[in-house]
């Protein structure tokens, strides 16, 4: 019986550099039919992946979010070292606690900051500064005294 596979095969291997050539040619005369292929091949590998992707959630939603918690942990425990010089503390007060840091934008221009950048907030802030190389304008205050800062800011802004 005739099989088309072994022949081709067969003749590719007899003059792989006339094969190669060919196909260099064809791929160059036929740009638009490449593309449509790409798109075609493309398109079933994101089907592909989307439904593995979902498959796997399912099976692994907690999992997920754990890992999730642990990553977001991690990128604000690393924001907060870099922006206290490696201490954890309030700059103001020395405060410790990790629950209670935060990041502060040292000239009071976060909302303002926020309405002209659309810079992200959140988590996706945390990993935005560090994407951006831990840009200057920061520093890490507990609760207390950010609150004690927002309310000093405020005061000042109504005395004008």
């Amino acid at each position: 019986m005739f099989d088309e596979n072994k022949y081709r095969k067969k003749r590719y291997w007899e003059n792989p550099e006339k094969k190669r050539k060919y196909q260099e040619e064809w791929r160059k005369n036929n740009p638009e039919k490449i593309k449509a292929i790409a798109k075609r091949a493309y398109r079933k590998k994101i089907s592909l992946n989307k439904n593995w992707n979902k498959e796997w959630y399912a099976k692994h939603a907690e999992l997920s979010r754990k890992r999730c918690r642990e990553a977001n942990r991690e990128r604000r425990r690393k924001i907060l070292l870099h922006y206290s010089n490696n201490t954890l503390t309030c700059k103001l007060c020395n405060f410790s606690d990790v629950r209670a840091l935060c990041l502060d934008h040292i000239n009071n221009n976060g909302a303002e900051e926020r309405r002209r950048s659309k810079k992200p907030t959140g988590n996706s802030f945390y990993s935005y500064l560090i994407k951006q190389g831990f840009p200057e304008g920061y520093q890490v205050l507990c609760a207390n005294c950010n609150m004690i800062k927002e309310d000093e800011r405020v005061k000042a802004k109504l005395n004008e």
